[in-house]
């Protein structure tokens, strides 16, 4: 229970209302209290720093920092599935960036939602990667999934496509030559038409 971030919230919360209290009341606070409320102030602090370094202050998915860290310590199987929307320019020419920010937390929103057990994060712009933390095949299928999922939505009448590159780690790999070879991947899907899958030799 105490791992979940609600309760921690609520246990913290508690506390400076009730230091509150007591200050309203006149009632003067006991070191015990005292240390609670420095140490829940602490944790708050400490919270958000975490959450600002980790997480996609937009999307709400975990950052590319994010993505580095849990790269390292996958198992030597994990595969790097890089996604970009496609013609993501036009949405912000068109309809303005608030509108282009709009289309980034729907296709995060549906990425997130996909089964499989890979991991979403927001690589930077409109590049998003999921870690699949499988064999190519079942990374084949997450693949396509994602794709299917985005090409099914719609925005302001107007139908979301993304391209996808797919990759595996390879044994001589590092975690930053994987991604590197999936951003190829993707750049050859567009290339090749876009609203597709491109798998990286493996």
């Amino acid at each position: 229970v105490w791992t979940n971030g609600t309760h921690q919230d609520v246990v913290f919360s508690y506390i400076g209302i009730c230091m509150v209290i007591m200050g309203i009341m006149g009632v003067p606070p006991n070191n015990f209290m005292l240390l609670c409320f420095s140490l829940a102030l602490l944790f708050i602090v400490l919270k958000e720093s975490h959450n600002m370094a980790y997480r996609d202050q937009l999307t709400g998915t975990s950052s590319r920092r994010a993505m580095e860290v849990q790269a390292s310590g996958l198992s030597k199987r994990f595969a790097v599935v890089m996604c970009d929307v496609d013609h993501f320019k036009k949405f912000n020419d068109t309809y303005g960036h608030d509108t282009g920010d709009d289309v980034l937390r729907l296709v995060a929103k549906k990425l997130a939602c996909v089964g499989g057990g890979g991991l979403t994060y927001r690589y930077g712009g409109e590049e998003f990667v999921v870690l699949s933390n499988g064999d190519i095949d079942l990374s084949m299928h997450i693949a396509e999934k994602i794709r299917l999922a985005v090409s099914n939505t719609t925005f302001n009448n107007k139908t979301i496509k993304i391209s996808i590159g797919l990759t595996a780690l390879r044994n001589s790999d590092t975690p930053l030559s994987v991604i590197e070879r999936a951003d190829n991947a993707l750049l050859t899907a567009k290339k090749q038409g876009r609203d597709q899958v491109y798998v990286s030799n493996v």
